[in-house]
């Protein structure tokens, strides 16, 4: 087996975040030997070390050497592609990169379902996290007497709160950022492939629960499910299928000079080909806005986990009271890909960066590689305030699916609102 087809780090965005994808799933999981795993293991942090422009931002580099060689000093023995991934998926999480990822190669089932393999058989519920506490969203399990509600204590007598304290551990997020963890084990179906990594397949688990208004602890025996009958049992008891997306957008006045803006995702792929654009809805609703004499804005950006970056500073020019100088740059980690022989899925740019780096990148006063501005124009370009611009009262509702593009949205807010004390 050649060392390409076990480990495949993708390099994306000319080296500013890293995926590895060690290939292996619940069905196909070849052993591999101690000089193939320390092989992988040198390929893989010479990728981030070469590439991963924020590797120390949360984590010193003492630190994450230490994480490093602890790792190598554990591969004595032969092990599994998926063990090799459980022992590696910490340290990935520690970096505080939300963007940076370490997942199985599986054939999954469609969008939601994509890390759960189709030949396993998974926890058969759908949940959510709140306060810290573990709850069915849907009961998916084929006798279906748990019910939407239920608080989940234990799973195979494992206390809920020493699960979701373990698999945050293994999730990545931007910084200390909690809730974006706690969103993937909901909303992203992270619960399931997690319980399964770091605890084993199963055909069946035990699970005690308090069901919804109960006050008694009950204890059911559950059969785990393939992803397609989860996904088919979603569609019968909740009417929809489980990859159904909310609109991208939409604009609904609530009465008395209040309106709510939703933005669903910045991903044009979820817009049907008959409808406006971003850019086209933007103008229009904000146009709508002022016809109407708006005064509060209700801006809802929740399960927003991201998509074209370059929408989040357009629509903040609806709410810009005067022109916007952004500022910064972008710093990658050094000129050279020499990794890139083990990447897959690799697009023109990447590609042709590796070939000219010099081409792309100066050589800043302080030592840093940056890219020439010229290939950073919407990080240094200026927000213009639009004329049909909001300048009422807003009020923004957030969650831990708001996130990437999102967030660069939330943070112009958060300084240009907030910080300079306007509604």
């Amino acid at each position: 087996m050649k060392l390409s087809q076990r480990l495949l780090p993708v390099l994306m965005s000319l080296g500013l975040s890293v995926v590895f994808s060690p290939n292996g799933s619940r069905g196909d999981d070849p052993e591999l030997s101690p000089e193939q795993l320390h092989e992988d293991l040198r390929v893989a942090r010479g990728a981030m070390e070469e590439s991963h422009a924020g590797l120390y931002w949360f984590v010193a580099k003492p630190e994450l050497d230490r994480s490093f060689d602890a790792i190598a000093a554990g591969l004595d023995r032969p092990i599994t592609a998926r063990e090799f991934h459980r022992r590696l998926l910490p340290l990935v999480s520690s970096l505080g990169h939300g963007h940076t990822n370490l997942t199985l190669t599986v054939e999954g089932e469609g969008y939601r379902l994509r890390r759960l393999d189709r030949r396993g058989r998974y926890f058969p519920f759908e949940v959510r996290v709140l306060d810290g506490r573990l709850y069915v969203a849907t009961d998916l399990s084929e006798a279906a007497d748990v019910g939407p509600g239920a608080e989940i204590l234990a799973v195979d007598g494992r206390p809920a709160n020493e699960l979701l304290d373990r698999m945050h551990l293994n999730l990545s997020a931007d910084g200390a950022n909690v809730t974006f963890k706690t969103y993937q084990l909901g909303p992203g179906y992270r619960f399931h492939d997690l319980l399964d990594l770091l605890y084993g397949p199963s055909d069946r688990f035990v699970v005690e629960f308090l069901p919804l208004g109960g006050k008694e602890r009950v204890r059911r025996v559950v059969q785990a499910e393939h992803p397609s009958r989860m996904s088919q049992r979603y569609r019968e008891r909740v009417g929809r299928g489980i990859d159904t997306f909310p609109p991208a957008y939409s604009l609904k006045m609530l009465g008395d000079r209040v309106a709510l803006l939703t933005i669903a995702s910045f991903y044009e792929g979820l817009i049907p080909k008959d409808e406006p654009g971003f850019a086209e809805f933007f103008e229009s609703a904000f146009r709508e806005i002022k016809r109407a004499g708006v005064e509060d804005l209700i801006l809802d950006v929740r399960g927003n986990e991201g998509g074209n970056g370059d929408y989040a500073p357009l629509l903040y020019s609806y709410l810009a009271d005067r022109p916007i100088r952004l500022g910064g740059r972008t710093v990658i980690a050094s000129p050279s890909l020499s990794y890139l022989a083990y990447a897959s899925g690799i697009d023109d740019e990447v590609r042709a960066f590796a070939a000219a780096p010099m081409d792309f990148v100066d050589r800043a006063a302080d030592g840093s590689w940056v890219l020439k501005e010229k290939f950073q124009a919407a990080q240094h370009g200026t927000i213009e305030p639009r004329p049909d611009r909001f300048a009422g009262r807003l009020y923004v509702l957030t969650d831990g699916g708001s996130y990437s593009a999102t967030n660069s949205l939330v943070d112009l807010i958060c300084l240009h609102h907030r910080g300079e004390g306007r509604f």
